[in-house]
C-alpha cells in the first residue's frame, strides 16, 4: 500500500487484518494514524512514515508479528497505548526529539526488540511501554522524561545496565521489577521518589546510587535485590 500525500488522517482499522499487506509508505501529508488502522496485518514486514506524522493512535500497529522496519519521522509527538505491542519481530527503534510522550504499552511485549534510542525531549514513559522486552540490554533515559510509569521495564530480563536521567522525579511502581540481570543503576541528580516495587526481584544488582535529592524510598522498592552489599542513603532522605 502506499499512501499520498494528499491524505491527512487515517481512521480506525482502516486496514486491519489485511493479512497479506508487506509494505506500507505512508504520504508526507498523514498526520494522524488512527486507533488499530494496521493491526493484526501478519505480514506487514516494512513500514515507512510520512515527515509530517505527529500521532500514532491506540493499537495502531498491534499484532504485526513480522514488522522488523520502521522509521518514526521528526515530527512525531505521540505514540498511544499499545500502538506497537506484540509487534515479535521489532530489534531496534530510533525515537525522534520531537517525541513527548509514549504511552501505556506502546512497546509492551517486543520480543526480540534489543535497542532502543531515545532522544532529549521526550517527557513521559506510560505504564507498562516497554514490559516483557526481554531482549532489551541496555537503556539510558534522556535528561528530559520527568517521569517512568508503573511496571514500565517490567521483566525485562537482559537489562543489564540502567542510566536515569538528571530530570526524572519519580521512578514508578514496580517500573524495573524483575529484571533479573540488571546489576548496575546509575540515577539522576533530582530523583525524589522510588515507588513501591521499582527494583524488586533485581536479584543481580550490585550498583546503585541514591541521589542527594532522594526523599522517598517506598515499600519493596528493593526487595529480593540478593546481590547488593552496599547502599549509601543521602541526608534528603526522609522516608524508607
Amino acid at each position: 500500500i502506499v499512501i499520498p500525500n494528499s491524505v491527512t488522517e487515517i481512521g480506525q482499522s482502516a486496514f486491519r487484518d489485511c493479512s497479506g499487506l508487506e509494505d506500507l509508505t505512508i504520504g508526507n501529508g498523514t498526520l494522524t494514524i488512527g486507533y488499530g488502522a494496521f493491526s493484526d496485518c501478519i505480514e506487514l514486514a516494512s513500514v515507512k512514515l510520512g515527515n509530517k506524522l505527529e500521532s500514532i493512535e491506540s493499537y495502531a500497529f498491534s499484532g504485526c508479528i513480522h514488522l522488523t522496519s520502521i522509521n518514526f519521522p521528526e515530527r512525531l509527538k505521540y505514540i498511544y497505548g499499545n500502538a506497537f505491542v506484540n509487534c515479535d519481530a521489532l530489534t531496534e527503534i530510533s525515537l525522534p526529539e520531537s517525541l513527548m510522550s509514549i504511552s501505556s504499552e506502546a512497546f509492551a511485549y517486543c520480543d526480540k526488540l534489543k535497542t532502543v534510542n531515545f532522544s532529549e525531549g521526550l517527557e513521559t514513559i506510560g505504564n507498562r511501554a516497554f514490559a516483557g522486552c526481554t531482549k532489551i540490554t541496555s537503556i539510558v533515559i534522556p535528561n528530559s522524561v520527568t517521569e517512568i510509569g508503573q511496571y514500565a521495564f517490567e521483566d525485562c530480563s537482559a537489562l543489564e545496565d540502567l542510566t536515569i536521567g538528571n530530570g526524572t522525579l519519580t521512578i514508578g511502581y514496580g517500573a524495573f521489577s524483575d529484571c533479573i540481570e540488571l546489576a548496575s543503576v546509575k540515577l539522576g541528580n533530582k530523583l525524589e521518589s522510588i515507588a513501591n516495587y521499582a527494583f524488586s526481584g533485581c536479584i543481580h544488582l550490585t550498583s546503585i546510587n541514591f541521589p542527594e535529592r532522594l526523599k522517598y524510598i517506598n515499600g519493596n522498592a528493593f526487595v529480593n535485590c540478593d546481590a547488593l552489599t552496599e547502599i549509601s542513603l543521602p541526608g534528603s532522605l526522609m522516608s524508607i
